[in-house]
């Protein structure tokens, strides 16, 4: 169904993401994992899934986009920059579609929408940061035709929510059975959950990999989040 490399945990992120939840409290210091209910479902439905035997193991991003650009696994839970690796794959035309992440079943709180990765620019307080400032401003900042064009020779989808209303936005894609794909990301951005995130995401998450192994092993869940909060807690200060 999916392929994972089991040191990579952005399936765990999405989850989490979708219910308001993330792997610090909301003053994005304070390590949120022991108690973490969201976390909790998220690793048992990573199991869940892990022991249906419908997981393609892989190690790097070569074999993340053969997985699926080869049909050897049928779906790609993962953020919308990797569109442009599925449509690489010329002759699976018609046969893919995009659909809302599915949510965690036992947290209220979750819905149908996630993030996982994107990118984000920044001006350095150093000379020249104020034209910086304003070449950004006019253009991700408030340049609708920017975006468009973006969409059309790119692929790339920006968080500008006017954009969301232009044609290229708008557009149908064979690819994906005539589905209105851009439209469909830019819909269910508005849905996500925010969270902070910290600055401490990959510290904790080198920790939660290894725990997610124990876990997959037979240690007992409590124990292993409880474990995971220790460490985590010993190692932000």
């Amino acid at each position: 169904m999916l392929t994972q490399d089991p040191k990579d945990l952005g399936l765990i992120r999405m989850m989490i993401q979708s219910s308001g939840s993330w792997y610090v409290k909301d003053d994005g210091q304070t390590p949120d994992i022991a108690d973490n209910a969201a976390l909790k479902d998220a690793f048992q439905t990573y199991k869940k899934i892990v022991d249906a035997d419908i997981v393609k193991p892989n190690s790097d991003w070569s074999q993340f986009v053969a997985a699926f650009n080869s049909g050897a696994v049928a779906s790609v839970p993962t953020g919308n920059w990797i569109t442009p690796s599925v449509k690489a794959q010329a002759n699976q035309a018609g046969k893919w579609a995009v659909v809302p992440l599915p949510k965690l079943a036992g947290i209220s709180t979750s819905v149908n929408a996630s993030n996982l990765g994107g990118s984000s620019w920044y001006v350095l307080n150093v000379p020249g940061k104020e034209k910086a400032a304003d070449f950004l401003a006019k253009t991700f900042g408030s340049n609708v035709d920017f975006y468009q064009s973006l969409v059309k020779e790119i692929g790339a989808i920006g968080t500008y929510k006017p954009a969301a209303d232009s044609e290229a936005y708008k557009a149908t894609d064979d690819f994906f059975g005539g589905q209105k794909i851009i439209s469909n990301f830019a819909s269910w951005t508005g849905n996500i959950p925010q969270v902070n995130y910290g600055l401490h995401t990959y510290e904790i998450e080198d920790i939660l990999a290894a725990s997610m192994q124990d876990y997959l092993k037979g240690k007992d869940l409590e124990k292993v989040l409880q474990d995971a909060q220790k460490q985590a807690e010993e190692q932000i200060k």
